[in-house]
């Protein structure tokens, strides 16, 4: 199984990408045509010169193009002839050329999470096939069932039965990365079928959080280094069983919520504690290393939040644990519990 980053709107932040994506990883994108719940068509940037000038810098074994997407997942046969996404195929088979010579697969999808049936996709699909005959044709589903006869790409959800069968995608698009059970995804999705598992979080789509509603026009977001650090310290993490133990009603959260622009702020992005009732000390031990949390007050509801300012994947560093590994949670003296400051715990969304 291939790792890999779904960057998504990664051509509006070339530089972050080809400075930062990881060697030997797949790469995801966006083509840069958006519709609007209204049926307006943004036409942006699109990825060409990105991924050119990446796969002549590093190893990408795959790149996923997804060439459409559309607010409301409303798709339809006549899109083929939208003149943008035509020009957008003719683009991607002479791009596909370019791929070969740096030994990458270019993949590509037509629907970003479409709901159409397989009788009905299908035909679609072997359209884009003999328009661009150097590609691989990926049918990326969201309320319906896989195509047979081609690659799949699922997004989200545990329900592996779907897609059994299959070759397919995997990507964590539309669950932030930081805040999912992600260990449970990667037990379920893995084996034969699963070919790629993509990585994503809100930054990939310049959002400050996953419900952030600021219009694609205007958002000035970007993945931050240590953002990107965190995500390849967590495609490295075995065994997959998720180790952490919590107190009854606490919740770690590995990165707090990010309110600035382009990247994290101060404390926003480090991690944070939620315990029901007051804590005087909290830290975390390895040994006779350990990284304290201080008091940070309480919110609305009555929660008390303990934060640390240091980034997780540099508090494992800092511990000295390996991927996987837990560092012991000291609460007043006693050992309450374990936690990998990498995973999130105790409640996941």
């Amino acid at each position: 199984m291939i790792e890999g980053m779904d960057w998504l709107f990664g051509a509006e932040y070339p530089r972050v990408v080809r400075k930062f994506h990881p060697n030997k990883w797949a790469a995801g994108f966006f083509w840069g045509l958006y519709r609007d719940r209204q049926g307006s068509l943004d036409v942006r940037k699109d990825p060409v010169r990105l991924i050119t000038s990446l796969i002549k810098k590093k190893c990408v074994p795959v790149v996923r193009v997804q060439v459409l997407w559309d607010d409301n997942h409303s798709y339809k046969a006549s899109d083929l002839n939208i003149p943008a996404v035509s020009q957008a195929l003719v683009k991607l088979e002479a791009l596909a050329k370019v791929c070969a010579q740096h030994d990458t697969i270019l993949e590509v999808s037509l629907f970003c999470e479409h709901s159409i049936s397989p009788s009905s996709m299908t035909p679609i699909l072997n359209t884009v096939k003999n328009l661009c005959p150097g590609v691989v044709v990926v049918n990326s589903i969201w309320r319906t069932s896989v195509a047979r006869g081609f690659k799949n790409e699922v997004h989200g959800g545990f329900d592996k039965r779907a897609y059994a069968g299959t070759q397919i995608n995997f990507s964590l698009d539309g669950v932030d990365t930081f805040n999912a059970d992600y260990l449970k995804f990667r037990r379920v999705h893995r084996g034969k079928y699963v070919e790629a598992f993509y990585h994503w979080i809100p930054q990939f789509n310049r959002r400050k959080l996953i419900d952030d509603p600021t219009l694609r026009s205007a958002r000035a977001v970007r993945p931050s280094p240590k953002q990107i650090e965190h995500l390849i310290a967590l495609a490295a993490i075995t065994p997959l069983k998720d180790t952490n133990r919590l107190p009854a009603g606490w919740v770690y959260k590995p990165q707090a919520e990010q309110k600035s622009a382009p990247v994290p702020r101060g404390r926003e992005g480090k991690p944070s504690m939620l315990t029901p009732k007051k804590i005087d000390k909290l830290i975390l031990k390895n040994g006779r290393r350990s990284v304290a949390f201080v008091d940070s007050g309480r919110l609305e509801d009555g929660t008390h939040i303990m934060r640390v300012g240091k980034w997780g994947v540099d508090i494992a560093k800092e511990l000295r644990l390996k991927p996987g590994e837990t560092a012991d949670m000291v609460a007043d003296g006693a050992v309450v519990g374990k936690l990998n400051p990498l995973l999130r715990a105790g409640r996941f969304r």
